[in-house]
């Protein structure tokens, strides 16, 4: 992945945590049908990328 500036048809994820965003970066993702995560379910995709079990807490 390569963080840009801009969405176009090119883009393969934008991160938003608005589900049904009206302006920027998330309504051009939506025009244009590119995916998008909010930032918790990007986190976590990446920490079970990392380290195979999600994220450990302090408390486990």
């Amino acid at each position: 992945l390569a963080l840009t500036e801009s969405v176009d048809a090119h883009t393969s994820l934008v991160l938003c945590d608005d589900p049904a965003p009206e302006q920027g970066k998330g309504y051009q993702a939506c025009e244009l049908g590119v995916p998008m995560l909010g930032s918790a379910e990007f986190t976590g995709l990446i920490a079970l990328a990392l380290f195979g079990c999600g994220v450990v807490t302090e408390d486990q």
